[in-house]
Parts: structure tokens; C-alpha cells; sequence
């Protein structure tokens, strides 16, 4: 294959299209999960796919439209999301923000 083919009129117009098809299937992805609408104070009160996860009922599994789940610490006033790092043990700054609240 000649090296001049790849920067044909034909090849990059191929290229530009597969572009533009990939940019609107993630423009039409975000329109349908909306990822910035979520209400956390909500998230694990009213999202009836939440699962809790200790026995306090202070962490939930979530599900994200689109993204997978999310684990949120709650109270009985507000729901925030869940430091990945500590896993599923509530580490004292949580502690914290959860009597703060």
C-alpha cells in the first residue's frame, strides 16, 4: 500500500465522518443520562434503585443513568458521594461531614 492513500480525498473523508458519527453518539449519550441533573440530597432517597450497603443504612449502591453506580454516604437530611479511595469504610473526615449535616 503507497503511503500518498492514506491522504486521499477518499480516506479522509472517511476518517471525518467516522468523527462526526462518534461525536453524536456521545452528544445523544449525554442528553439521555443528563449526569449533571443528579441531585445528591435525593440520590439515595429517591432513586429506587439504591441499595444500602452497611447495616446503619448509611451507604448506597446507586445506579447512574449511563455511568454504572456510585456509592453515596448519607444522613437523614443529605446524600453525598462516596470517597472511592476508602472503599466502603467510613473514614473519619466522612464521619465528620455526616454529623455536620
Amino acid at each position: 500500500m503507497r503511503s500518498d492513500s492514506f491522504l486521499s480525498s477518499k480516506f479522509l473523508s472517511i476518517l471525518l465522518l467516522l468523527c462526526c458519527l462518534l461525536t453524536a453518539e456521545e452528544a445523544i449519550h449525554l442528553l439521555r443520562t443528563h449526569p449533571n441533573r443528579l441531585n445528591y440530597d435525593q440520590a439515595a432517597t429517591k432513586n429506587f434503585g439504591c441499595v444500602p450497603r452497611d447495616a446503619g443504612k448509611r451507604l448506597f449502591l446507586c445506579p447512574i443513568p449511563g455511568y454504572g453506580t456510585m456509592v453515596f454516604l448519607c444522613s437523614d437530611k443529605h446524600c453525598f458521594p462516596k470517597e472511592p479511595t476508602t472503599g466502603l469504610t467510613i473514614g473519619p473526615a466522612e464521619e465528620k461531614l455526616l454529623r455536620d449535616l
